[in-house]
């Protein structure tokens, strides 16, 4: 791997490695190759800044079997994206619905329609599905509200109803998440430290990324 050094002074070692940028690369494998050195202290890469920095024992030897490591080492495969939530699939859904709406005057009066309709169409599939199965439930009465506005040609309104249930979807979800949090971390903590806390006479708690849950004992 190419590299050029930044920073040498003794104990800190920081370098600069020629790896692609977009995608990033996973920082764990760069870090793995070096944590297992002799003299080695700790080793944290960034992979915005494409910089690797050691702290090792201040020996010459160490210094260049570093060296030597980050001329041998290969270039890291990139980092994977992480999927999509639900979550994120709702907010960009109605990020998009509020542009679209924003962006109406801007539409060619006889494209408006098509728009209306087309964004219109998960919640008029739900409103067909609940009649079909003889189901008065929440998706036929939206279905119901949106074929009306659009029976009487007002497509406008239709967009607005369209964009507010697709807000309200992610609001929904957005509370089932942060109340439930991620699958096996109920409660929305995500990384718990290990700093005691105390609120008082009788109560201790551990700090967390996201909050503070306190106990009785």
């Amino acid at each position: 791997m190419k590299y050029s050094i930044v920073q040498d002074i003794p104990g800190r070692l920081r370098v600069f490695l020629t790896v692609p940028r977009f995608p990033a690369v996973d920082r764990c494998q760069v870090e793995a190759q070096f944590k297992d050195m002799a003299g080695v202290e700790s080793v944290s890469f960034s992979p915005r800044t494409a910089t690797l920095l050691v702290r090792h024992d201040r020996k010459h030897a160490t210094r260049v079997a570093i060296l030597e490591r980050v001329a041998a080492a290969p270039i890291p495969s990139p980092r994977r994206a992480k999927p999509e939530t639900e979550l994120e699939q709702k907010k960009k859904t109605a990020v998009r619905a509020g542009l679209m709406l924003l962006a109406r005057p801007l539409i060619p009066p006889p494209i408006r329609p098509v728009l209306a309709i087309y964004g219109a169409l998960p919640y008029l599939k739900k409103g067909v599905i609940a009649l079909r199965r003889k189901e008065l439930n929440v998706d036929l009465l939206d279905a119901s509200a949106i074929s009306a506005a659009m029976a009487t040609r007002e497509f406008f309104t239709a967009s607005v109803i369209v964009t507010l249930l697709k807000v309200g979807d992610y609001l929904s979800r957005s509370a089932i998440t942060l109340r439930s949090g991620p699958a096996g971390n109920p409660g929305g903590f995500s990384r718990t430290c290990s700093t005691p806390v105390t609120n008082g006479p009788g109560w201790s708690g551990t700090v967390q990324r996201y909050g503070c849950r306190l106990r009785r004992w």
